[in-house]
């Protein structure tokens, strides 16, 4: 009998737990295969583990291909509600992204993918208010894009890159672009 998607997840992560990567990866390849003849949407998570694994496992090149590949697929429309859950999808992949450059210590490309990730987040809680209409959508917004959180986690990502002095700057440009 063959394993539901669902099933091979889960031992693929149980492998990649016991540093069996190179398992995991071949369990995920045939997740993914076999949710497509389910007919089952995965999370975006769930896509985004193969990447993570392959770079770990060191095959860089092809990580950020499937990355790229993923973030591709993100279906883009002109409904509002596609449109909030695409920009929270791709928040998601441009934090993995900042995670891959972190990873290889290329840290001021990790920042500039933390920022892209910040501004997608922003953006789906923005387009998350219009949609919904709600207050508590909007208050949600404005607390996660106040300077007091955006500089939180501005210093975070400088932090590592060793590059703090330009926080101010940086703070300064991105509350621009919401």
């Amino acid at each position: 009998m063959e394993r539901s998607s669902y099933e091979l997840l889960r031992i693929a992560t149980k492998k990649k737990k016991q540093g069996d990567i190179e398992s995991a990866i071949e369990l995920l390849r045939k997740a993914y295969v076999q949710a497509e003849k389910e007919g089952k949407y995965l999370l975006i998570e769930e896509k985004l583990r193969l990447p993570m694994y392959l770079q770990e496992a060191g095959n860089a090149t092809e990580a950020w291909e499937e990355l790229n590949k993923i973030e591709k697929e993100i279906y883009w429309s002109d409904n509002l509600e596609k449109q909030t859950l695409a920009c929270s999808e791709l928040s998601i992949v441009y934090d993995k992204k900042r995670l891959f450059f972190q990873r290889e210590k290329r840290y001021k490309r990790a920042v500039k993918m933390g920022v892209i990730s910040y501004i997608f987040w922003a953006l789906s809680r923005y387009l998350l208010y219009i949609y919904s209409g709600l207050d508590i959508d909007f208050r949600d917004f404005k607390e996660y894009t106040s300077d007091e959180n955006m500089e939180k986690y501005m210093k975070k990502l400088l932090k590592k890159a060793k590059k703090e002095d330009a926080l101010p700057e940086l703070c300064r440009i991105v509350k621009k672009w919401i």
